[in-house]
């Protein structure tokens, strides 16, 4: 018996990137998401006799990598992962017994 996953949403390349800044702890600066390819041609198809020239595309990496201008798809690390200000903690009211 297998078991039924949920169905994830996908993510936008800006959601990708926002999650990559957190998880690299990274705090201020311009950022866009990079992606890598490999490409690899060769014959492809069913049959020997049908082959036809082909070409493969793999990914290879996503990069956060910094700019210095904002484009469409640019983050703010310093909005997308602020730093945590410190929280003073309270002490709880007592109250006068008499």
């Amino acid at each position: 018996m297998t078991t039924k996953l949920p169905e994830l949403p996908p993510l936008e390349p800006k959601e990708l990137l926002g999650l990559m800044i957190r998880h690299f702890g990274i705090r201020e600066g311009l950022y866009d998401l990079s992606v890598r390819f490999k490409i690899a041609t060769g014959t492809i198809g069913p049959k020997e006799d049908r082959l036809l020239p082909g070409v493969m595309i793999g990914i290879s990496s996503f990069e956060v990598v910094p700019v210095e201008h904002r484009g469409p798809n640019t983050l703010d690390a310093a909005e997308c992962n602020p730093k945590k200000t410190e929280r003073t903690r309270r002490t709880p009211k007592t109250e006068d017994v008499a």
